[in-house]
C-alpha cells in the first residue's frame, strides 16, 4: 500500500466525526475517500469536513463501488456484522466502533471473515490510546503494585436521549447500559488484569424508555484467570448524574486509582506502592496523611502521536493496515470483552455464576 490509506466511512453520525479529525490532521497518512449514511443530508456534511467526493445511502453499495482500501464502521450495532463481513469479503481493512456486534456469534463471524481474507480488523476501544491509562497497564505490567488481588470499576450516567433513540432498544444497540457505556471500562480491566472466566450478574430495567430487555442499572462480579476478582457498577439512570467513569486497582504491594471524572480524561491516575511511598506526619491529627504517598502515574504516550485517543486510535489502524501489525484493539482480543458482556447477560438471566467459556465460547 503506497500513499495515504483510502477509507469508506459507513455511518456519519456524532463518533465518525472524531474519526474524520485523523484525516483532517494527517492527510498523508489516511483520508476519507467516501462517506455514507441512509441520511444523505449527514452524509452529505461528514463527506464535506473529511473531502470525500462520493456519496452513498447503501453501506453495501459503497463496500462493492467505491475506491477505497479499508471501511469505517460508525454505524448501529445491528448492523456492523453485515458490513464487516461483506468488507473483508472484497479485501477491505474494517475499523468497527464499539461494541463490536449485537450477538457474540456476529462478534465470531466477524472475526472469522476478516481471518480468513487476511484483512486488518480493528475495534475502536478507545480508551485502549489514552495515555494515562496505558500507564496504568505498563505500571502494572512492570510489578510496580504486585500480583492484582482486585479491580473495581464504574460507568455513570443520567441518558437523556430523545424517545425512541436507538440507545433505549436492546434490538439495535445489543444490550443496555453494559453494551452501551461499561463496555468501555469492560475492555479497560481486561486490557490491565487480562482475561475474565467467571461472572455473576444482576441487570435491572427501571425507566420505560429502554425496551426489549435493554437494561439502566447492572452489577457484576467478576473472576479473572489470575485469580483476581472485580467489581462492575453501571448505570443510565443516576439521578441527576453528569457521566463519570472510575476505576481502582488494589495489588499486592500497591494501589492504581482514578476517581470519578467527568468527560475528562486528562487526569492522570494515581499509584500508590512500595516505590511510591510518603511517610505519614508526626501528627496524626492531619487526616490529609491518609491520602500522601499516591502520586500521578506520568502519561506513556509511545505510539500516541496527538495525545488525542480518537486520533491516535485510528491512525494506528492506518499503521496496521500498512504494516500488517495486529492492533492493539484487535478484533480477536475484543473477542474477550463481547463475551464478558453476554456473559454478565447471561448471569443475570440465569441467577447464577456462569462460565465463559461454557456460555459464550471463543
Amino acid at each position: 500500500m503506497s500513499g495515504p490509506l483510502k477509507i469508506g466511512l459507513i455511518g456519519a453520525g456524532r463518533i465518525s466525526g472524531r474519526h474524520v479529525e485523523a484525516a483532517g490532521q494527517f492527510p498523508d497518512r489516511l483520508r476519507f475517500a467516501a462517506v455514507c449514511d441512509v441520511d444523505e443530508s449527514a452524509a452529505r456534511t461528514r463527506a464535506g469536513e473529511a473531502g470525500a467526493a462520493e456519496l452513498y445511502r447503501d453501506g453495501l453499495e459503497l463496500i462493492r463501488d467505491a475506491d477505497v482500501e479499508a471501511v469505517d464502521i460508525c454505524t448501529l450495532a445491528d448492523t456492523h456484522a453485515q458490513y464487516a463481513i461483506a468488507a473483508a469479503e472484497a479485501g477491505k481493512h474494517v475499523l468497527i466502533e464499539k461494541p463490536m456486534a449485537a450477538t457474540m456469534r456476529q462478534c465470531r463471524d466477524i472475526v472469522s471473515a476478516c481471518e480468513k481474507s487476511g484483512v486488518t480488523l480493528m475495534v475502536a476501544q478507545n480508551q485502549r490510546y489514552k495515555a494515562n491509562y496505558r500507564a496504568v497497564r505498563r505500571a502494572i505490567r512492570e510489578g510496580q503494585i504486585g500480583e492484582v488481588r482486585s479491580v473495581r470499576v464504574e460507568s455513570l450516567g443520567h441518558t437523556q436521549s430523545a424517545p425512541g433513540h436507538w440507545i433505549y432498544d436492546a434490538r439495535r444497540a445489543g444490550g443496555g447500559v453494559v453494551m452501551t457505556l461499561a463496555v468501555h471500562r469492560i475492555d479497560l480491566a481486561r486490557y490491565f488484569v487480562g482475561e475474565i472466566r467467571r461472572v455473576t450478574a444482576i441487570c435491572r430495567t427501571t425507566r420505560p424508555e429502554f425496551v426489549h430487555g435493554a437494561e439502566d442499572w447492572a452489577w457484576a462480579l467478576m473472576e479473572f484467570a489470575n485469580g483476581a476478582v472485580g467489581e462492575l457498577f453501571t448505570t443510565w439512570s443516576a439521578y441527576r448524574m453528569p457521566w463519570g467513569e472510575s476505576f481502582i486497582i488494589f495489588g499486592q504491594r500497591g494501589t492504581v486509582h482514578a476517581l470519578p471524572v467527568l468527560v475528562s480524561y486528562r487526569e492522570p491516575a494515581l499509584i500508590a506502592s512500595d516505590r511510591h511511598w510518603a511517610p505519614p506526619p508526626a501528627n496524626r491529627s492531619d487526616k490529609t496523611w491518609k491520602t500522601r504517598g499516591f502520586v500521578p502515574l506520568q502519561p506513556d504516550a509511545e505510539g500516541l502521536p496527538t495525545g488525542e485517543m480518537y486520533v491516535d486510535e485510528v491512525l494506528h489502524f492506518a499503521d496496521c493496515c500498512a504494516t500488517g501489525q495486529p492492533p492493539i484493539s484487535s478484533g480477536r482480543d475484543n473477542l474477550g470483552t463481547m463475551r464478558t458482556v453476554f456473559g454478565i447477560y447471561e448471569a443475570a438471566r440465569r441467577g447464577a455464576t456462569v462460565d465463559l467459556d461454557e456460555v459464550c465460547p471463543l
